[in-house]
């Protein structure tokens, strides 16, 4: 093994082990997805209905499945139509149905869409594609799937073989980018590829069953196999396919797609890979094609065409876009609220260093392909209506953009490498923190406060990892007012589990404590971290993963200062 694959081998172990030491409990993105790699695997189909509803009854502790067609399920002897908003059933009935019951009441999530009969995500379903054969994998243990615990533990190895191993991969090419980049600096590259993998948000969502990690390492495999085309064109195959993948696991990607097309065309002129791009972006683009095919009955539609009224905006274009918005450009760069620089300060130098990579010949066209890539998901965040993301830390669209972003590193450290330092250490004890404890912090709209003013960070997350307890911004609910007695009654017991793995949403239920009460055993199993199995509940259940990832990157270190020998 040359010296190289032993660094990318050790590093890609380090991030693994890092990705794979959480699991972050349910919600309405990652349970819709769960549920349709189970009815893929299980029942093989693409319709998630078998696994959308759950109740918690018969042995105490164990779990059963609603059967679920054609909009209604089986509830005690009698069939119970499902509804969006305002009893509108999902079937579509002109008049509202009083006696239906709404979809988020009693599903798994939300976040769905309903055609022909059936209910599916409505995701683009890249991600959930990813996740099948690790699901298929996981389901070889003999897993018991009735239970709480057992649905946790099999989302969680789901994701850490599916998600977690692509955002590790991820990172493994970064690092190798980002050595070019650093002109043969091991520590500059080594130091970018840390403040990347552990100080942005691509760290906490590659603990989690979400599109963001896997468009992020799609689209970072596509760039590297783009750069190396010009050795061959099944390279630019590569780079086609992935690309591809990213845009069949969120379908705003085909903007990047297109522009990592003009920045092979840019640099490579052979046409043999301009074909071989076509050609690896024709194979996911036709797999979208049969999967649309069977959810809708035609290849020239998406998810979002048959999605939840309550996602979709009379007058915005598509029912999602509207003009970009400075202020949401505020929002999601330097609030609070979603600032990316709040919660990942190291990237204020990547925006320095970007602006130095630009200046630099060897350099160049990558430069305006990362800018490129950088701001156009600059600009669909801030023309998106739903740009809050719903629950969570930081602005969670931008997270596609965030390698290309922090790939200019390398150009900061060689100006400000202290400065540098000491930000990247910020950043990955910000990202750590939210990891640790909860990326998915419920929105609380107080009233009198602006939104851009909440700190999900200051006011919950770090009050609750050092005390244990709530901060103000779960205790503006607690004061009851009657705009959130709603949530009052759910929210404040959802948070007294200890100072980590906050989040008590199973994989399934759509929200806090539907089928079991708080704190009951079942509850508590939902997320977890890999240390608590010694350190239950307990910040000491970070210290085993500190400790081994000190000592892994102490190791990359030594062998990034030998001597490379010439030769094979």
């Amino acid at each position: 093994m040359t010296p190289q694959r032993r660094i990318d081998l050790l590093l890609f172990s380090a991030v693994l082990l890092a990705y794979a030491w959480f699991h972050q409990g349910g919600g309405w993105s990652q349970n819709a997805r769960f549920a349709m790699v189970r009815a893929i695997v299980e029942e093989a189909e693409v319709a998630v209905d078998p696994f959308l509803i759950y109740r918690a009854g018969g042995p105490p502790g164990r779990l059963a499945r609603a059967e679920v067609t054609e909009g209604s399920f089986e509830a005690e002897g009698r069939r119970v139509a499902l509804a969006w908003e305002r009893g509108l059933r999902v079937t579509g009935e002109a008049e509202p149905d009083p006696e239906s019951v709404p979809v988020r009441a009693v599903a798994v999530s939300g976040d769905l869409v309903f055609a022909r009969g059936h209910f599916h995500p409505n995701k683009a379903p890249g991600a959930a594609f990813a996740a099948v054969p690790a699901y298929a994998l996981v389901r070889v243990f003999g897993i018991d799937l009735d239970t709480p615990r057992g649905l946790a533990i099999a989302a969680w190895l789901t994701g850490v073989l599916s998600v977690g191993l692509l955002a590790a991969i991820g990172a493994v090419l970064f690092h190798r980018i980002a050595l070019e980049y650093a002109s043969g600096n091991e520590a500059a590259a080594l130091l970018a590829t840390a403040a990347f993998a552990f100080g942005t948000m691509y760290f906490p969502y590659a603990t989690m069953l979400y599109e963001h990690d896997v468009v992020a390492a799609c689209l970072l495999i596509a760039f590297y196999a783009l750069r190396k085309s010009g050795s061959g064109p099944m390279w630019a195959v590569l780079g086609g396919a992935a690309a591809g993948w990213g845009a069949i696991t969120n379908y705003v990607t085909a903007a990047a797609v297109l522009i990592l097309a003009v920045h092979l065309f840019v640099r490579v002129k052979d046409r043999r890979a301009w074909i071989g791009y076509a050609a690896g972006v024709s194979g996911p683009f036709l797999l979208i094609c049969v999967y649309n095919i069977a959810c809708f009955g035609t290849p020239f539609t998406t998810n979002y065409a048959a999605q939840n009224p309550m996602f979709q905006m009379t007058g915005d274009w598509l029912g999602v876009f509207v003009a970009p918005s400075a202020s949401v450009l505020l929002a999601v760069t330097f609030s609070p609220f979603r600032g990316l620089f709040v919660s990942s300060p190291v990237l204020l130098l990547a925006v320095f260093g970007l602006a130095r990579m630009l200046r630099d010949v060897r350099f160049r066209t990558d430069a305006w392909t990362c800018a490129a890539i950088t701001a156009f998901y600059v600009l669909f965040t801030i023309s998106f209506n739903a740009w809050t993301g719903g629950s969570g830390v930081g602005p969670r669209y931008l997270v596609p953009a965030i390698p290309f972003l922090a790939l200019a590193l390398p150009h900061a450290i060689s100006r400000l490498p202290r400065t540098t330092a000491v930000l990247a250490a910020a950043s990955i004890a910000l990202q750590l923190l939210t990891t640790a404890v909860d990326p998915q912090v419920p929105i609380v709209e107080v009233p009198g406060r602006p939104l851009w003013k909440e700190s999900p960070i200051t006011e919950y997350l770090l009050p609750l990892f050092v005390t244990g307890r709530a901060g103000p911004l779960v205790d503006a609910v607690v004061g009851g007012r009657e705009a959130l007695r709603e949530r009052a009654e759910n929210l404040p017991i959802a948070r007294v589990r200890g100072p980590v793995s906050a989040n008590p949403i199973g994989m399934y239920e759509g929200w806090f404590y539907m089928q079991f009460a708080a704190g009951s055993p079942e509850a508590n199993v939902n997320s977890f971290n890999v240390g608590e199995i010694v350190f239950p509940r307990s910040r000491l259940s970070l210290v085993p993963l500190l400790v081994i990832e000190a000592a892994l990157f102490a190791w990359i270190r030594v062998r990034c200062r030998r001597p490379r020998r010439s030769g094979p």
